[in-house]
């Protein structure tokens, strides 16, 4: 889907294009704030990367800990436990079951 240019995102462009303006009085300044701005790119980069990050690690979090209510593990997930240190017993039991959409969530046994 195409993006139409927004106010807001206009406004970004126009910032990008305008190149900072060097003071006159000090290069000094100048070289401070430029490497201050490459910090905050990296800043904001890294976080960008650890948000990619965050749905997989909150999955395997919530694998073990249903696995560790219930004993249980769903098939949906065998393939994520080989990088996790789980017990064998709980893949051999591993049984899915229920809506697929909700397959990961095991209850516990009433």
């Amino acid at each position: 889907m195409r993006k139409f240019p927004t106010a807001k995102r206009r406004k970004k462009k126009r910032k990008e294009k305008r190149k900072p303006i060097i003071p006159f009085l000090s290069s000094l300044s100048w070289r401070r704030q430029k490497q201050e701005w490459q910090q905050q790119q990296e800043k904001k980069k890294r976080r960008r990367s650890r948000m990619r990050q965050k749905p997989e690690r909150i999955r395997k979090k919530k694998i073990i800990h249903f696995a560790k209510l219930s004993g249980k593990i769903p098939e949906s997930f065998q393939l994520l436990l080989g990088s996790l240190c789980i017990p064998q017993e709980w893949k051999n039991e591993a049984t899915p079951r229920g809506n697929p959409s909700t397959r990961g969530i095991i209850r516990k046994k009433e």
